[in-house]
């Protein structure tokens, strides 16, 4: 019976690896009245930083549902598939998974379900308060005590990542955070900027870089260190804060990207006496802000705090700059004659209890947190801040077209801001240098227009100067010439600009010498951007989005070789035969053929017959008939000249296997069959076990 015992154990492992493997797909698994699970929105954090504590949560919103007219019944559970163990590590009192398990209430206010998170996996159990008429539950589960692992991100090089749970996910950008004195830092400054490549995927060019820059951080940690001990902490009042940033290389700014952040950063209490970035003091007991953990609170989407100006015709860049700092929270770009470009972003009156921008941290759920916990003295009316929120962040993707093969860019970021009382703007700034790297492609197009590269088909690394385009425009299901034509220069790089919204064409007019004039390759240059189809057709539907960035290839002509003789007479042979004299033609005579005489015809005596002993001559050096009706073969064919005989103890030119053997491809088939033949005995004799012992018992 141990026996018996001990199939059956590796029968249930095999079915519980089965089960595994079905839940490890996404679906959901459930016990019992569950019929499905699902998740109804995820989100995390924007950014978290290596090594450190998640302290913002992952919110989960989720659905159980039954079977149709079928309650819920206590007890039931159901999972859901999860990576989070992968992006993460758990800082509970245990330091491993599970997290929770978590009591959850339902839409009514019942507490309803238990979810457990593990690295793989999230678990719903209803609990004894679900109501025994309920077919569907609805819940929130907010997350923390979470660490983000280590997924490869650099100073400089964030790394995104995407959380998934359930069918939902949501991206994450993994940054490595400063090294400072002390861990947990801001950089404390009134403004503070970085910038990192962009990398495009298709070719690992780094045409553009991400520009961040951190709008007033100090401000923050003065704002929570307020109520310390010796309350020598107090935040600034600014009636006007600009930031400025000009764009070096005749790069510009991807509207398209351009995001303006509320900052929150987590609120943390010193547990001893603290210094940040070598002269920032805290003393124990103090609050401060934590970089890690902030939430970020988009001001400029659609319908949003922030407002965007467009710059007129005409306008200077003084002028753009003062229409801008007029009221707070505006911003926008300007760009110049010369394609350089300029943006600004006003934050009005920050810090202040009264005229301030209109930011509070009680519009937001994070700082609402706060007050509700009792920070008001921080974070509400009574604050010195009067509830104003303090500290901002901008970020936006800048490209640089004009930059040919490879070159690190230094970006500076300004600020202009006007302490509340003083009567002197106080200047100030960073700088960050990041690498440009277009390679050979024209990069990422401007907007409103389309840049293009002229190569070699085969050579791509070989531009072709001299080409000429067209650009056509559809008008009445016609394409007309709008009369502007561009020749390729020396780089084979050309570019038309600008455009109205309509459907344009480029085609090629002019080919260089020994190249196909029949054929036109067009293709994108990057996968940034907008694209055109291969006949070279472009949609401008108007000039905010990023231009075509293209690559167009030619063929060269097929090397005809050397043409046909035109004398079809044979060239005169420099060492002519010997005369065909007929003279020497064969005699017809039929004397010089041999002998027919029949004496020397094999003896037909049929005494000399065939020896009758079968065994085979193992060297035959004639055709036989003999043994036709013998096994075949397992040799292939000869190709007629012996290829396929044995030489003797020669093994060299042997490699074919005999054909009687499976090939690769069946193999696998004859792995299954045996092992369903052996399955199928071990079932066998497990039966006629259990049959002889019931046998013996009787």
């Amino acid at each position: 019976m141990k026996k018996f015992f001990a199939f059956l154990t590796v029968l249930s492992m095999l079915l519980s690896a089965a089960a595994v493997a079905v839940a490890a797909t996404g679906e959901s698994v459930s016990q019992g009245s569950i019929r499905s699970a699902a998740i109804v929105e995820l989100s995390a954090p924007a950014e978290v930083y290596q090594g450190r504590d998640v302290s913002s949560s992952i919110v989960l919103k989720f659905s159980l549902e039954g079977e149709t007219g079928v309650p819920l019944a206590p007890g039931d559970s159901i999972s859901l598939s999860t990576n989070i163990g992968e992006l993460f590590s758990s800082t509970n009192e245990s330091g491993s998974w599970p997290l929770g398990p978590y009591e959850v209430k339902d839409q009514d206010g019942n507490v309803a379900v238990s979810v457990s998170i593990f690295e793989d996996r999230l678990s719903f159990t209803l609990l004894d308060g679900v109501s025994d008429t309920v077919e569907k539950i609805e819940g929130e589960l907010n997350l923390f005590l979470l660490k983000a692992k280590n997924v490869g991100a650099a100073i400089g090089k964030p790394v995104e990542k995407e959380l998934k749970a359930g069918d939902k996910s949501c991206a994450i950008l993994f940054k490595e955070p400063v090294p400072s004195s002390t861990e947990g830092s801001v950089d404390i400054d009134t403004s503070w900027k970085n910038g990192w490549s962009i990398v495009n995927k298709q070719d690992g060019t780094k045409p553009g870089a991400t520009i961040s820059i951190e709008v007033n951080p100090i401000g923050s940690m003065d704002l929570y260190g307020y109520t310390g001990p010796d309350d020598d902490r107090v935040p600034k009042a600014y009636d006007q804060f600009l930031i400025s940033d000009a764009i070096p290389e005749k790069g510009f700014v991807d509207i398209g990207t351009v995001q303006i952040y509320a900052a929150i950063p987590t609120l943390a209490q010193a547990a001893k006496d603290m210094t940040f970035n070598t002269w920032y003091q805290v003393k124990q007991g103090e609050y401060y802000a934590q970089r890690y953990g902030t939430q970020r609170f988009l001001l400029n989407s659609d319908g949003g705090k922030m407002t965007r100006l467009v710059q007129n015709d005409g306008e200077t860049l003084d002028q753009f700059k003062a229409r801008v700092s007029e009221k707070a929270l505006q911003w926008g770009v300007y760009c110049d004659s010369e394609m350089n470009e300029t943006f600004f972003c006003n934050f009005g009156g920050i810090g202040k209890k009264d005229d301030n921008n209109g930011i509070y941290y009680k519009y937001y759920w994070y700082g609402k947190n706060y007050i509700d916990a009792g920070y008001g003295s921080i974070f509400g009316d009574e604050g010195p801040t009067g509830g104003n929120i303090v500290s901002y962040y901008i970020e936006f993707n800048t490209y640089y077209p004009d930059i040919d093969g490879t070159k690190d860019v230094t970006n500076y970021g300004k600020r202009e801001c006007l302490i509340s009382g003083d009567s002197a703007v106080k200047e100030g700034g960073n700088s960050a240098t990041y690498q440009i790297a277009n390679g050979q492609n024209p990069g990422v197009a401007r907007k409103n227009s389309l840049s293009f590269r002229l190569v070699d088909d085969e050579d791509r690394s070989m531009p072709l100067a001299g080409g000429v385009f067209e650009l056509e425009e559809l008008k009445d299901g016609e394409w007309v010439s709008t009369g502007f034509n561009i020749t390729t220069d020396e780089n084979g790089k050309g570019r038309f600009a600008p455009f109205k919204p309509g459907t344009y064409r480029i085609r090629q007019t002019t080919w260089l010498d020994g190249y196909d004039v029949t054929v036109s390759k067009f293709e994108p240059a990057t996968s940034i951007g907008n694209q055109l189809d291969e006949h070279g057709v472009f949609v401008v539907t108007g000039n905010e989005q990023l231009g075509f960035s293209v690559l167009v290839t030619n063929v060269k002509q097929p090397d005809p070789g050397p043409g046909p003789d035109p004398d079809p007479e044979p060239a005169p042979d420099p060492n002519p035969a010997p005369d065909p004299d007929p003279e020497p033609a064969p005699d017809p005579d039929p004397e010089p053929a041999p002998d027919p005489d029949p004496e020397p015809a094999p003896d037909p005596d049929p005494e000399p017959t065939p020896d009758p002993d079968p065994s085979p001559d193992p060297n035959p050096d004639t055709d036989s008939d003999d043994g036709a009706d013998s096994a075949p073969d397992s040799n292939p064919p000869s190709d007629g000249n012996g290829s396929n005989e044995q030489s003797d103890g020669d093994d060299s030119g042997v490699s074919d296997a005999p054909s009687g053997l499976p090939q690769t491809g069946d193999i696998n088939w004859t792995v299954c069959a045996a092992g369903v033949v052996l399955l199928g005995a071990a079932l066998l004799a497990t039966g006629v076990y259990i049959s002889h012992q019931n046998r013996v018992r009787q």
